[in-house]
């Protein structure tokens, strides 16, 4: 009860600043080392000038002093705290767009939108190789239900609209006239061709008594059987041809199976036609 009884005091003039290491607690408010012991308060005048404030509104209140490890403590985390914040804040890289003045509450302009790719000849090509790519492509994008576009050189041809039934290989009738189309567009010049066809398929599983294991093996076969139609406009042997598939994403909306049951197409100048159209040295 004695040890309580000295911890529990009546509360100081509220004008006045207490020592947390010592018993005294009549220290003029500003004091930064106390006379009793030495202390040092220089941490503790702000924080034990706004605890005497808040109380001063409470007349009969009796409190506690915390014991001085417990106000050190606090002390030390909150200037901590307070230098890392502003550390922070000076450190921290500005956001890409925002404005690096500070004080500036204005918004950044918004970003402009990005300009869409410009198509460049691949490098080395000649200008005589740029003007069969470019007369091949007019070509190709006379070919009706076609899209057409570039990319690296060579040209890229995707179907708007499906080639193949479900789960089947077998061209329709519809598709079978645009890749008869294809045909005579891609050679009816005389470029010497490289040609990749990717089968594709839609994300719905091949029924289990299907030819093939998986739709993997169903778009390489798509892949093959438009080759074998495509060839038979290439009375020259002026292509050389590659097959592959390409698997599903695991989901599709349902609008989009139809076209995904088809193929991708990839033609460039083959190696030795390029050599040819360059330029002597």
């Amino acid at each position: 009860m004695a040890a309580t009884e000295d911890r529990v005091r009546e509360r100081p003039d509220p004008d006045r600043i207490a020592c947390p290491v010592c018993p005294r607690d009549d220290l003029a408010p500003g004091t930064r080392v106390c006379s009793n012991c030495g202390a040092d308060l220089t941490p503790l005048v702000r924080l034990a000038q706004l605890g005497d404030r808040l109380a001063a509104g409470v007349e009969s209140a009796r409190w506690h002093r915390p014991p001085a490890p417990v106000l050190l403590a606090v002390t030390a985390v909150v200037a901590l705290a307070g230098f890392g914040i502003g550390r922070l804040v000076e450190t921290s890289p500005p956001r890409p767009g925002a404005s690096t003045t500070r004080g500036n509450s204005a918004r950044a302009s918004p970003t402009a939108p990005m300009a869409a790719p410009v198509e460049a000849p691949p490098p080395g090509a000649s200008p005589a190789a740029s003007r069969r790519v470019a007369a091949l492509r007019a070509r190709l994008e006379s070919v009706s239900g076609i899209a057409v576009g570039a990319r690296d050189g060579a040209l890229l041809l995707a179907f708007e609209r499906g080639l193949f039934p479900t789960g089947s290989q077998a061209v329709s009738a519809a598709g079978g006239e645009r890749v008869a189309e294809l045909s005579r567009a891609l050679f009816d010049g005389p470029e010497q061709l490289s040609i990749t066809v990717e089968g594709l398929t839609d994300d719905q599983p091949v029924s289990v008594d299907s030819t093939w294991p998986d739709n993997w093996s169903l778009g390489l076969a798509r892949a093959q059987v438009v080759i074998a139609r495509l060839r038979a406009g290439d009375r020259r042997g002026a292509a050389v041809w590659y097959a592959t598939a390409s698997p599903p994403p695991d989901t599709m909306p349902i609008s989009e199976r139809t076209r995904r049951r088809s193929v991708r197409i990839r033609v460039s100048l083959r190696d030795d036609t390029a050599r040819e159209l360059r330029p002597a040295p």
